[in-house]
């Protein structure tokens, strides 16, 4: 891998420990670790930072926990952290703004204007010009529309820090309740041939990273019954649009 993340990585890396192997396979941990920071030269810098004490396959495996692995090390005496930036950002934004981009975090993956709103207090153009300060703000980024729907996500660390946000708050439960009720009104039915319709299969299939997400919910809240309805009705998006071996899993 050649990329500019990664040259910037390596480059950086280097720097603070001149000894470190640059192999193939070394460029590819290194890769994954760029993906992981979705590119951003702050991010890449302050990981490149840690190559002094780690290597790159176990700054990789510290991913879960970057914003303590991205705030100390040499990085530190001359950049700010990951982590000041992001409260930078978030303290610019005003209460309403905060609490939809908080909301924001439950998401994996893309989402719909629909599915931002479900989480929401506030009516549908408020919630519209909320998320469009946000993309403006490029806390939330406008990605690839799917089936006439445009789509939205969050960077995988600012979608970290918003989750993080939000379980500070008391409104966590009542929206991730929300958020819960959405995915399982859109993924329920109990007619076999509503589940088994491609093109609902294929209308389904950009929402099946937040979907798992709430079949792990109610499993874990011993909602069983509404884990199997919802189960039901992704039948025809198991069997058309994810491998076979997802839907036996499940």
């Amino acid at each position: 891998d050649t990329s500019p993340a990664v040259e910037l990585f390596i480059e950086r890396a280097l720097a603070v420990n001149p000894v470190m192997s640059t192999g193939r396979a070394d460029r590819s941990t290194i890769a994954a670790i760029c993906r992981s920071l979705d590119g951003m030269p702050l991010a890449i810098e302050l990981a490149a930072a840690r190559a002094a004490v780690l290597t790159p396959g176990e700054i990789l495996n510290r991913m879960a926990d970057r914003f303590r692995l991205l705030s100390g090390g040499q990085g530190r005496r001359r950049l700010r952290t990951l982590q000041a930036t992001l409260d930078w950002s978030y303290d610019l934004l005003d209460a309403q703004e905060q609490t939809l981009f908080r909301s924001l975090g439950l998401f994996v993956g893309s989402f719909d204007f629909a599915a931002a709103h479900a989480l929401t207090d506030t009516s549908e153009y408020e919630t519209l010009d909320l998320m469009d300060s946000l993309v403006a703000k490029n806390l939330v980024v406008t990605d690839e529309s799917s089936l006439g729907t445009a789509r939205y996500r969050l960077l995988e660390t600012v979608r970290i820090y918003a989750g993080d946000q939000l379980a500070r708050m008391d409104e966590a439960g009542r929206t991730r309740d929300a958020f819960a009720e959405y995915y399982r009104e859109l993924a329920t039915t109990s007619d076999f041939a509503v589940a088994g319709d491609m093109n609902r299969a294929r209308r389904l299939r950009p929402d099946w990273p937040n979907i798992a997400a709430t079949l792990e919910y109610f499993i874990a809240e011993s909602e069983f019954d509404a884990a199997a309805a919802m189960a039901f009705g992704c039948q025809g998006m198991w069997e058309s649009q994810l491998p076979a071996t997802e839907g036996r899993r499940w």
